[in-house]
This record gives C-alpha cells, structure tokens and sequence, in this order.
C-alpha cells in the first residue's frame, strides 16, 4: 500500500493491498496493541486536537506486569466547517 502514497505512482488497487489492509486492521485491534479496559485500573486519557484538521483520543491503562501503559481504545474525528467556526 505504501507505493500507493508516492507522487507519480498511480492508484490502483490490488489483491496484496487487500491483503496488507486486513493485516493492518488485525495488528491494531488485537492484543497486545488493543487490550479490553480493567474498570478497576485508572485510565489515562491521551487526545490532541487542532481547529482546521480534527481530533483524536487514546484510552490507556497500566500493563499487570510493567508499569507501560497500553491502548484500551483509541479514535479519531475531522471537524465539519460548522465546527470550525
């Protein structure tokens, strides 16, 4: 997929760009990237936003075993016209 983002390479879309979408669609909404919330752990709140583009928010918890910190839930959202006034 990613000969599909230079310049003067044209947009087609094939079988192995299928391929690649659902192995990407898998890796970020699976363990240990994506793993379910414990309601008894605090969660941190991670989100950014900008007037023009949109936002974006990141869930995470501390991991049972390390104190890193791993992803509950994540999103994204781009701002109509109306909301950017």
């Amino acid at each position: 997929m990613r000969k599909l983002l230079r310049l003067d390479e044209p947009f087609l879309w094939d079988e192995n760009c299928q391929e690649e979408l659902a192995y990407l669609k898998n890796a970020v909404t699976s363990d240990p990237i994506l793993r379910s919330i414990n309601i008894e752990k605090d969660v941190v709140i991670m989100c950014d936003a900008s007037q023009t583009l949109g936002f974006g928010y990141t869930l995470l918890q501390t991991a049972d075993d390390t104190k890193a910190l791993h992803v509950i839930s994540y999103g994204a959202q781009a701002v109509t016209k109306s909301q950017q006034n």
